[in-house]
Formats: C-alpha cells, sequence, structure tokens
C-alpha cells in the first residue's frame, strides 16, 4: 500500500461509455477520485470512471460489456461480492465496508439502484486512515484491558447513566459473571436494587468531585458471600470539562478486615485479661528497662498504682543488695541471649516490705528482628515460699528423727557375737536426702542356740519405713522364736502383713493418708537364713529378694535358688526351703537389690559380677572388708552413688 493515502492524479480518460440518461454527468464523475462503476443486472460493467481503473488496476475498455467476476475473479467469495449481491437482491441503497488486498486499501462501499434499470451504481470511498486509526484504538484497548485483568484489583468503568464500558478479571470473579453479562448493563441489573441505588447516588456524587475519592464499600458477591472493597473512584472529563463517566479502582480487602476484626477482638481479649488476672503482675518494659504498661495485678502485688509505677526503671522493685549486684541489668541480658530469664527471688514492694516472687522475663522483637523491650511476668510466693520452709524444717526433724531410729535399728552386733561365726553387716544410702530407707538386717541369736540372719527391704522411704523396719523387724523375731523354721516365719509374717493392710487400707483411705505412709501397700522383700549352733548347716527361705550365695573357702561362689513372691502381696502363700552346707571359712552372703540393680547406661551389675566381686573379695584380710570391697564394685561399675539402698550381711564359718 503506497505511504501516501491520497488519491494519485487522475491520468487522460480513455473513450468512455456515457450513464444511460445522464451524459451531463460523465464530466463530473469522471473528475472525482472515488472508484465509481455501474453493474447492469446481470453483472455486466457499463460504465466506470478513472478513478475506478485504477482501483481495478485494468483499462475500462477490458472490462465494459463484461461480467465483473468474470474480468476479476479476485472478487468472487469476498465480503464486496456479498455486498453487491445484497444490493441488487434488495433492490435498495446498501454500504458496506470491504477490503482490496491488490492496493492494501480499505473502502466503505455504497451501492444504489439505478433508477429505470436493473442495474446498481457502486462508489467508493477510502477509509484506510480510519480503520488504521480504530485498529490502533482497539490495540490499545486490548493493551489496556490485558493490563486490567493482570491486576489483582477490580477495574471498572460506567458513563453517565450507570452502563458499564469495562470490566476487569476479577470484578467478574467477584459478581461471578462474564464480561458480556456485565458491559452495557447497569447496577440494577447486576447487583439488585438495593445495592443500586446505593450505587447510582454514589455515581452521582462522585461526578461531581474535582478529586478522586476513596471510600470502604461493601457488596456481595454473586453467591451471596460479603465482600469489602477499598475503593478509589473519580470522573471522567472530556474536553470540555463535562464528566461523561465513573472510574472506579477497588481492592478487596476482605481478608485485611477479618485480620483486623480479629486483632482487634484479640488485644480487647488480651486486656480484659490482663485486667482480670489479679494473682500475676505483668509488667511492659522499654530496652532500657523502663516500665511502659502494667496489669491491676501490679497493684495488688507489688502496691504500686498504674501512675506511679509507668515510667520507671523495674529495678525499684530489687532489693537494694540486687541492685548494687547489677541484678536487673543481668537479668535483662539473660532474657536477650538465651530467650528467657527466670526471676525467683525476693522483690520490694511500694511500701517497703519484702515479698517473695517467682517470675520470668521475656525479650520482645519487633517484624525486623530487633529488640523492642521486654515483658515481665511476676506472682507473689510468698505464703508459698514460707510454707516451703516449714515443710523443709519439719522435714528435717522427722528425717533426724527417722535417722535416729534407724541408726539404732541397724546396729551391728560385734563380729565374734555368735558361736562359730563371724558377722558382718554394711548398708549404703543412695543418695544423703535419702539416707533413711527400707532396707535392714538383723541377727541374733534363737532358744535352741541356733542364729538367725535377716535382711529386708521395705517399701517407702523415711520415718514412715524406719517405723516399719522396726515393727517388722521385732515382729520377725517374735515369729521365729515361736516358729523356729525361716519358711514357716515367712508365711506367719506374710499373712501377718496382708491382713493388717486389709485392716488399715478403710482408715487411710478416709484420712487421706498417702500409700507410702500407710499400711496399705506395705510389701516387703525378705531372706532369712536360720545357721545351726555348729555352724556347718544353714536353712535359707526367700521372699522376693536377691537370691543369696555361698562364697566357698576355695572361691567357688554357688548361688542358693530363689524362692516366692513379696511378703503382704498374697495370703496363705507357701515358701521354700535350701539347705546349705558351710565348711570352715564358707560365707553365706545375704544382700538387697540395691547391690545387683546398680546401673551403667543400659547395663546392670547383676548376680554374675556380684559372684566375681565376691570371689576377688575373698583375698581381703577380714569380713567387713570382704563386703566393703562387693560394695564398692558395685559402686565403681556405677561410677557414682547407687540409685537405691542396699545391705549387705555376711557370715564366715569359724575354722578350727
Amino acid at each position: 500500500m503506497p505511504d501516501d493515502l491520497s488519491p494519485e492524479p487522475i491520468p487522460p480518460p480513455l473513450p468512455v461509455a456515457q450513464p444511460a440518461g445522464q451524459p451531463e454527468a460523465v464530466p463530473i464523475l469522471e473528475g472525482l477520485a472515488n472508484p465509481i462503476f455501474v453493474l447492469e443486472g446481470d453483472g455486466r460493467f457499463t460504465y466506470l470512471n478513472h478513478a475506478a481503473e485504477r482501483l481495478w488496476q485494468r483499462p475500462r475498455r477490458e472490462l465494459l460489456g463484461r461480467r465483473l467476476w468474470e474480468t476479476l475473479p479476485g472478487t468472487v467469495d469476498t465480503a464486496f461480492e456479498e455486498g453487491y449481491q445484497r444490493a441488487f437482491a434488495v433492490p435498495a441503497a446498501v454500504t458496506f465496508e470491504t477490503f482490496w488486498q491488490p492496493l492494501d486499501c480499505w473502502y466503505e462501499v455504497q451501492a444504489q439502484p439505478l433508477p429505470g434499470t436493473e442495474g446498481i451504481t457502486l462508489t467508493f470511498h477510502d477509509i484506510t486512515r480510519r480503520k488504521l486509526a480504530e485498529a490502533g484504538l482497539r490495540e490499545n484497548d486490548e493493551r489496556l484491558q490485558a493490563i486490567v485483568d493482570n491486576a489483582p484489583i477490580l477495574v471498572y468503568l460506567k458513563d453517565r447513566d450507570g452502563r458499564y464500558l469495562i470490566v476487569n478479571r476479577e470484578f467478574e470473579r467477584v459478581y461471578g459473571r462474564d464480561r458480556a453479562q456485565i458491559l452495557g448493563r447497569t447496577d440494577y441489573e447486576i447487583a439488585g436494587k438495593k445495592f443500586a441505588d446505593a450505587f447510582r447516588e454514589h455515581d452521582r456524587r462522585i461526578m461531581a468531585l474535582s478529586a478522586p475519592r476513596q471510600v470502604e464499600e461493601s457488596v456481595r458477591t454473586h453467591d451471596g458471600q460479603p465482600v469489602t472493597l477499598l475503593s478509589v473512584q473519580f470522573p471522567l472529563r472530556d474536553s470540555s470539562g463535562e464528566p461523561y463517566a465513573v472510574c472506579g479502582i477497588s481492592t478487596d480487602i476482605t481478608a485485611k478486615k477479618a485480620v483486623e476484626e480479629a486483632l482487634r477482638s484479640s488485644e480487647e481479649r488480651l486486656r480484659l485479661f490482663m485486667e482480670s488476672v489479679q494473682d500475676y503482675a505483668f509488667l511492659a518494659l522499654d530496652t532500657n528497662g523502663t516500665i511502659t504498661q502494667w496489669n491491676p495485678g501490679v497493684e495488688r502485688v507489688l502496691g504500686y498504682t498504674e501512675a506511679e509505677i509507668i515510667g520507671r526503671n523495674f529495678s525499684v522493685i530489687f532489693t537494694e543488695d540486687d541492685r548494687k549486684q547489677g541484678v536487673p541489668e543481668q537479668e535483662l541480658l539473660t532474657a536477650q541471649t538465651a530467650g528467657s530469664a527466670s526471676d525467683d527471688r525476693w522483690h520490694v514492694r511500694k511500701e517497703g516490705t519484702t515479698i517473695y516472687v517467682s517470675g520470668v522475663v521475656y525479650p520482645l522483637w519487633d517484624e525486623a528482628g530487633r529488640l523492642a523491650g521486654y515483658s515481665k511476668v511476676l506472682r507473689d510466693m510468698t505464703a508459698h515460699k514460707e510454707a516451703e520452709t516449714r515443710l523443709r524444717a519439719a522435714y528435717d526433724h522427722e528425717r533426724r528423727i527417722a535417722r535416729s531410729l534407724q541408726a539404732a535399728l541397724l546396729h551391728p552386733p560385734a563380729e565374734d557375737a555368735f558361736p562359730n561365726l563371724h558377722v558382718a553387716m554394711l548398708y549404703s544410702a543412695a543418695l544423703e536426702e535419702s539416707a533413711v530407707g527400707g532396707d535392714f538386717f538383723d541377727a541374733f541369736g534363737l532358744p535352741d542356740g541356733r542364729t538367725a540372719l535377716v535382711v529386708g527391704d521395705i517399701s517407702g522411704k523415711g520415718l514412715a519405713a524406719a517405723s516399719r523396719m522396726a515393727e517388722i523387724k521385732f515382729t520377725l523375731r517374735a515369729i521365729l522364736r515361736e516358729y523356729r523354721q525361716p519358711e514357716h516365719a515367712l508365711e506367719r509374717l506374710n499373712d501377718y502383713l496382708y491382713e493388717t493392710q486389709l485392716l488399715d487400707a478403710p482408715a487411710a483411705a478416709a484420712a487421706a493418708v498417702p500409700p507410702d505412709e500407710s499400711a496399705a501397700g506395705l510389701y516387703v522383700a525378705l531372706a532369712i537364713a536360720v545357721i545351726a549352733p555348729e555352724g556347718d548347716e544353714a536353712a535359707i527361705a526367700v521372699a522376693g529378694a536377691e537370691a543369696p550365695l555361698v562364697l566357698r573357702a576355695d572361691s567357688r561362689c554357688d548361688t542358693v535358688q530363689d524362692g516366692g513372691v513379696l511378703l503382704g502381696a498374697e495370703r496363705h502363700v507357701t515358701y521354700p526351703v535350701s539347705v546349705v552346707r558351710l565348711a570352715p571359712g564358707d560365707t553365706l552372703i545375704l544382700l538387697t537389690d540395691g547391690i545387683a540393680d546398680a546401673r551403667r547406661g543400659q547395663a546392670f551389675f547383676g548376680t554374675e559380677r556380684i559372684r566375681e566381686a565376691a570371689r576377688q573379695a575373698l583375698s581381703q584380710p577380714g569380713l567387713h572388708q570382704t563386703g566393703r570391697a562387693i560394695l564398692d564394685a558395685a559402686i565403681a561399675f556405677a561410677g557414682g552413688p547407687l540409685r537405691d539402698d542396699a545391705c549387705l550381711l555376711l557370715a564366715r564359718r569359724r575354722s578350727g
């Protein structure tokens, strides 16, 4: 297509056929820049001007008298053919547009019936410039639509009558309609009268504005869900300054409003919580420790009103000694570096009295990770501290009593107190605090000259365990004096303990006595050995205790078979008896489970290690040293104090 779209100068005309009945029009038509030609009813050219020759790029002598579609086959099945055929068929004036490829031009064609004939006159008007301008506008519109369609906001444009001219994809999503269902329609057809009345009145106000206006609007989506929009609205004005449309750009802030409402509700709940909690004092501090916020609990705990405490440094509540030692500053530093700082110490109230407070300090960080301040929570624990002091004093008093009682009960006899036997007894507490445990030993003579050896472990600790120890120790002595045989003594003691639990359980429950302080739940592991007067034979019965050992003088170590269940667990239990021979120098070892249960990681000291320790200890110069070596081996295996009390009784038959 030529760059210059103006008609070219018309060359000298060829001989022409004149339009029938209008010879005077020929010079005028020849001078026009618009292509004009006449077709008869059968499609034959009967006239064309010079501009038409240029259009068809054929001289008129080749066209006149010939049919259009024969001489110009390029027009077949085109918009041009459809248009002129429609003009023949009406017959009436027809206007249509067509594109002529050889000249790369657009034309508006006017086809009019030729009076008095079956022919038509076709006049071409070059509209290429207009079509290019329209294409440019369409391209701009498409770019604009692409931009607004990909924006996460609602965009719309409405004319003065409220009809939508432009909407974007987000607008379609919110209202649940395709733009084809929106464009050209009003809010009355889209949102309903209730909302449309408000929108229409709002649009009128926007038309009168001289600057954009921002407003929050509440609308409902196509499925009835409420949506909150933050809209910027403004009028569009023509060249004369008259408004012709309203433009709106809206952001869906429904989620933001929900978050804001949740935050407001959360802050209100926090405020109500802070005001309702009276037992705790809450202080908000800035980065220097200055108090910026409080709750009413501060007045109850520390005595300060809000006006008296806000703006002061939190060190005011510390004792003078703590302030001199820099405790407040260290507390903040620890909180900042470790994430929190515990605060269990004496503090000072407004009037100068001291209270014991348990609390914690936390650092507060802003979104950028910078320190924004601290929060400090305190609770008055003075009454608890005083009760704890009294309880500790009572506990110490009870422990002293229990220790004295245990010392009296565990007083070992002299090593040579029994004929034909050397006896040694050792006791090891797991921890200093639990020195008063339930493990015990006993050795005493029977009326017939035999010797009774006992090792036991009673459930529980402290004064209660010591009291039970005394009860069981002396009850067993009485039973053995009557029943003589160890297995029978165990059976009688078991029935006694079981029946005692049945009798004491209701009273203990009614008095809310803890299980470890009542006879209910009283269980005893016990091993008894009754040795003949000559020391050469031992009858042994065991109830839930560690199996006794016999360390022979030649270093062999035998294990006596296990016995029956714990005492007090079942009624009418029968316990087996084992009889072993003791040669001169042989040693009988009775022990509680604290030694076998000595632990290193997941491994236990166990019976085999006890046997090995006993064999190695045989070389010790005395019986007590032998027992000490066995006990020390278990402690060394555990790498420190034993986890449970341990009791060890050794009886060696004398030589000669």
